[in-house]
């Protein structure tokens, strides 16, 4: 993979402030999810922790619910 390719796949990613704004969440629950292995994928590159879109919505999908009877399913993620 050339430079400028992996330039732009990291161009494309989210950083946590965006992420972030995208859940809805502060910096410190993603952190806390990062730390519980409760969020989404990502990647640490150097100091940089970086999230792949396309894996954030599915994660988010992954949390859908019909009805708030629905049993939690794959995980307990606590948005506070």
């Amino acid at each position: 993979m050339g430079n400028e390719e992996s330039k732009d796949i990291v161009k494309a990613m989210w950083n946590v402030e965006q992420f972030c704004e995208f859940v809805r969440r502060s910096p410190y629950t993603a952190q806390r999810w990062r730390s519980e292995g409760t969020g989404p994928a990502f990647y640490k590159v150097g100091n940089t922790v970086l999230y792949d879109p396309s894996e954030c919505r599915e994660w988010v999908q992954s949390h859908r619910r019909s009805s708030t009877s629905d049993a939690e399913r794959s995980s307990n993620v606590n948005c506070d």
